[in-house]
């Protein structure tokens, strides 16, 4: 049994394993703290490089984009009266809404260590951009989610994994709520009638 998981170990290493592309189904964050929503009809807009962002290094692949997205849709319902999404940029405004919210990936780290029960680190920097109906730049903020634990043995890598992006979104939504929902350019914005 040994060498087999060291046979492994060395494979991966080598480069010469298949790339682990992980099956990622973590729960949407929820309980955010009770505030009174911003009083805006905001159009969400998801872009395509969003919805489909994969990060990807040596031997793994981490399909984000569709939780991410749909972080950033249900995080978007709790501090907007009204939300309408979009799916994809370039489109016209959607009629009546009081301001555009764009989120993007700015950039995404993975730490690589050497033994079973070493910290592993996923880092997210996210960017919100959020526009009058005119396009002009209300508010735009970045910010830096985490989710670290164990990197796990053969038998726990991917529950650790997904531990991992669960303990991220759950950092990175919560602080872009608390972010977006304390903002005073947000708090001072009126819309034009």
């Amino acid at each position: 049994m040994n060498r087999i998981i060291i046979y492994a170990l060395l494979l991966v290493l080598s480069g010469c394993a298949e790339t682990l592309v992980y099956k990622l189904n973590t729960p949407l964050v929820s309980n955010y703290p009770a505030k009174q929503k911003i009083d805006l009809k905001t159009e969400l807009i998801i872009p395509k490089e969003l919805e489909v962002f994969t990060y990807e290094s040596a031997g793994e692949k981490l399909p984000l984009g569709n939780i991410l997205a749909n972080n950033a849709e249900n995080m978007s319902r709790s501090i907007f009266r009204q939300v309408v999404v979009t799916h994809g940029e370039g489109k016209p405004t959607q009629a009546g809404v009081d301001a555009i919210l764009i989120p993007k990936v700015v950039s995404i780290a993975h730490t690589r260590p050497m033994f079973a029960y070493s910290e592993r680190k996923l880092t997210v920097i996210f960017q919100w951009l959020l526009k009058n109906s005119e396009g002009k730049t209300i508010w735009v903020d970045t910010i830096e989610g985490d989710g670290a634990n164990d990197l796990g043995t053969a038998f726990s890598l991917e529950s650790n994994t997904r531990e991992r992006v669960r303990l991220l979104m759950e950092d990175l939504f919560k602080k872009s709520y608390l972010h977006i929902s304390s903002s005073k350019e947000i708090e001072n914005f009126k819309p034009k009638k």
